[in-house]
Order: C-alpha cells, then sequence, then structure tokens
C-alpha cells in the first residue's frame, strides 16, 4: 500500500541521514586537527622570517589591521 512505501522511503531516508551526518562527523574530526597544523604552519613561517636577517616582508609585520 502507499502507507507502507511511505514508510519504507522513510526508513531509507533516515538510514542515509544517520550515515551522512556519521560521515559529516569524521571528515570534521579529521579537519580540526589539519586546519591546526595549517595555522601552526602559517605561525613558524611568520617566526622564521621574524628570526631572518633584514627587513620584514610580511604584511603580518606590517599591516596593524592583522
Amino acid at each position: 500500500s502507499a502507507v507502507q512505501m511511505f514508510q519504507e522511503l522513510d526508513e531509507r531516508i533516515n538510514y542515509v541521514a544517520t550515515k551522512v551526518i556519521h560521515l559529516g562527523d569524521q571528515l570534521e574530526s579529521v579537519n580540526t586537527p589539519r586546519s591546526r597544523a595549517v595555522e601552526a604552519q602559517k605561525l613558524m613561517n611568520h617566526f622564521t622570517e621574524f628570526l631572518s636577517p633584514g627587513p620584514l616582508l610580511d604584511d603580518a609585520f606590517s599591516d596593524k589591521s592583522q
């Protein structure tokens, strides 16, 4: 019947939605440390430039809005 087909469709949609949410959680758990690593790399690059002899060329050292 139509009601049974609707219930089956609803169950499938809920199953897929649960999987998508789980996948999103997994992606987020991978992306957070990756984002931190990228920011740490940027910080190390700024620190390296700061310690290098010569003028500071990066905008991070001259742009007051940063």
